[in-house]
């Protein structure tokens, strides 16, 4: 037997093994805890979220989920360990809507999105708002800030909590669909940004209402419009960016389960029918609605769908606009 036939034969009884014990081993797992990778710091929204999503599933699969925060380089190398980890089920991350402008940015990240994970579910979805500071710039409207910046190219300026961040894909997509000269001020965290919004040194923000809305009820920052589809149930008010003259403008931050590339379907589909059952909960629903978070479960394919199509549009928009990461 020549060396070529002796490998394809080996391989064949691997892939022939690996089958035989995929249903075994989904009934049996977890026989142990699961690690679920959380890309940015403790108490940021992806860790919040991942750590309400944690204990629900613990709850359920009778074994504890661990959040282990792995950060740096926009979330790839969290998202880089667990492309690398065992495809035993043991090891998920919390992939996030900004992994898929980290396709575009991160040319060194060493994993692929597309090829390297099998995507469980999407866990929820939350909205950016695009806010103002009223004492600085007092439009009435999404529409009169268009306007002027249409009238007045390079005039007005927008502030990002860093370069390629989804706040600054936003702010870049508004400007491509409309032409408008709008003048990048990236910053180091979205801290700084805000200190200086509130000053009135830089003009508006793309920002998700979990961090933001207390400037917004103390009336220090105003919403003009919301990038969500529906406009949002505590503030029927503010449009959304389509009513606001921007159509077919939908921008959802959203969060997701996904394993590595090659962990048995039937151990993904018993994380995917846990999820389920935690996300109909009351108590996880009011804890990540509370987050600013609205739960939303979906099925593997579904959730495929969604990280291929964001990470054609934000690839476009990188591209287009030159963006690269600091």
């Amino acid at each position: 037997m020549t060396t070529d036939i002796r490998f394809t034969c080996l391989r064949a009884a691997a892939l022939l093994l690996a089958a035989a014990c995929a249903p075994a081993l989904a009934q049996t797992w977890p026989a142990k805890p699961v690690t679920l990778v959380a890309v940015f710091a403790a108490g940021g929204p992806v860790d919040m979220v991942a750590r309400i999503v944690a204990k629900g599933l613990g709850e359920q699969l009778g074994q504890q989920v661990v959040v282990e925060n792995r950060v740096g380089a926009g979330g790839t190398v969290g998202a880089g360990s667990v492309a690398r980890a065992n495809a035993d089920g043991y090891t998920v991350l919390l992939v996030n809507s900004g992994h898929t402008a980290a396709e575009a940015l991160y040319k060194g990240r060493g994993y692929d999105l597309a090829k390297d994970f099998a995507p469980v579910s999407l866990i929820g979805t939350s909205p950016n708002w695009l806010l103002v500071n009223p004492k600085q710039n007092a439009f009435a409207s999404l529409q009169e800030m268009t306007a002027f910046a249409a009238a007045h190219p390079g005039k007005l300026t927008y502030a990002s909590g860093g370069s390629g961040g989804l706040t600054h894909l936003s702010s870049e997509l508004m400007k491509a669909q409309k032409g408008l000269d709008i003048v990048h001020v990236p910053y180091k965290g979205n801290s700084p940004a805000f200190t200086d919004l509130l000053a009135g040194r830089v003009d508006m923000i793309f920002d998700q209402p979990i961090s933001s809305e207390a400037f917004v009820r103390s009336g220090q920052l105003k919403p003009l419009a919301v990038t969500s589809r529906n406009r949002m149930p505590g503030y029927p008010d503010v449009p959304t960016m389509a009513e606001a003259g921007f159509p077919g403008f939908v921008v959802d931050v959203w969060y997701g389960l996904a394993f590595r590339a090659g962990t048995p379907p039937a151990v993904v589909s018993s994380l995917n029918a846990a999820l389920e059952k935690v996300l109909a909960s009351p108590d996880i629903k009011s804890r990540l609605t509370a987050a600013g978070v609205t739960p939303a479960h979906s099925t593997p394919a579904a959730f495929e769908g969604r990280i291929k199509d964001d990470t054609a549009r934000w690839r476009g928009i990188i591209e287009r606009s030159g963006i690269t990461a600091q």
